[in-house]
Parts: C-alpha cells; structure tokens; sequence
C-alpha cells in the first residue's frame, strides 16, 4: 500500500498526497452526431487535412472508443455494415447517449 510522501528538513515539514488511482474509464461509451452536425467528416487521423474516409449523417450511433486532444476515436454503428467504420471525429460534434 503506497503512503502520502512526507518531506522534511527539521524546520518544516511538507506532505505530498498520494495521487488516486483512476479506477474507471469514460471510454468506451455510445454516442451520436450532434443535430446541425449534417454529414460529419470521419478522419483517417486526428487532423483537419487528413483524408476523409466516409460522411456520418446527424442523429447516427457511434462508440467512442478514446480521446486524443479535441479528438473522439469512434466507431460508426450501423446495422448492415459488413465491417464496421473506424476513425477520427472532433468531439465538441458527438453527443453522449
């Protein structure tokens, strides 16, 4: 079991807590393309210019998967997809479900 660190040179004393430890993570969780958000561009990278691999209409179903900067990785649900469709979305467009 890991303590606070305490540090001390005989005229004052400093106590540095023990960090917790994050025992869940938000991701995955299902999401949906914000209304207004009218074919939102799912990216091959987390980047503007990156190629554009498919255009997802607003109010569909996606599993956000991580986070990177002002990024979602996402999975796009749909029922007759064969594979399903991966990559990049900016966040501030996805929508917690």
């Amino acid at each position: 079991m890991k303590k606070d660190l305490v540090i001390s040179d005989n005229k004052s004393e400093v106590t540095i807590p023990e960090k917790k430890k994050e025992t869940a993570s938000k991701f995955p969780f299902k999401g949906k393309v914000k209304r207004g958000a009218n074919l939102l561009r799912l990216r091959k990278t987390p980047d503007l210019n990156s190629p554009i691999l498919f255009y997802i209409p607003e109010n569909t179903e996606v599993i956000v998967k991580s986070e990177e900067g002002a990024w979602y990785f996402v999975e796009v649900v749909e029922d007759d997809q064969a594979r399903p469709k991966k990559g990049y979305v900016k966040a501030e467009y996805i929508v917690a479900k």
